[in-house]
């Protein structure tokens, strides 16, 4: 019932028959996605998820994964270069280059905030040049001055704290036997 649940979730239900290496690129990314879907977890970190895809792909897979947000409750992370359906994300977070932070917060914002008419021109504008070499640092200063950093980073941050720690103690994690935690892995991926 899960499986089906999940090939539906990823619109990989008509190719359930084939074999993986049938399958096109978007259709293996699909199918790597649901793999680990099958596990419901609650955060779902995803690398370069469109990355090789062709643009009507890259939105295919991008409306499925809202849709997977929307209707499973599932957190996406994503890390993306393709901006081009980076509007369907609820909030954006760039970051220049050396890991500054040059902005974090809905997409539809970012493109006023950083004065440029495209996504694709953003990245043009962190990157240092010979002429400014500290573009990054500078970047990064900017925004934690900005409305949008203590709209979306300090506020959020403080509703946090003010959330009372939980009143069970908290014990020291048991180590458990490395050899049956790698027979236990290696069956799970064996079984995959």
């Amino acid at each position: 019932e899960r499986l089906k649940e999940v090939m539906d979730a990823v619109n990989i239900t008509q190719r359930r028959t084939l074999l993986i290496k049938k399958l096109s690129g978007g259709q293996q990314k699909r199918v790597s996605i649901a793999l680990e879907l099958l596990a419901k977890p609650n955060i779902f970190y995803l690398d370069e998820p469109t990355s090789g895809l062709d643009p009507g792909l890259d939105r295919n897979i991008m409306s499925m994964l809202r849709t997977i947000a929307d209707k499973e409750g599932h957190t996406i992370i994503l890390v993306t270069h393709a901006t081009n359906n980076i509007n369907i994300c609820d909030y954006i977070c760039f970051l220049a280059p050396g890991g500054y932070l040059a902005y974090f917060g809905p997409p539809d914002e970012a493109k006023t905030y950083f004065c440029q008419p495209d996504f694709a021109d953003i990245y043009s504008a962190l990157e240092p040049i010979e002429a400014d070499p500290h573009i990054p640092q500078k970047s990064e200063a900017r925004f934690r001055l900005s409305p949008q950093y203590r709209q979306y980073v300090v506020q959020p941050r403080e509703q946090l704290s003010h959330i009372p720690p939980s009143t069970g103690a908290v014990s020291k994690p048991q180590h458990g036997n490395p050899w049956k935690q790698f027979a236990l892995l290696s069956f799970r991926y064996l079984e995959l």
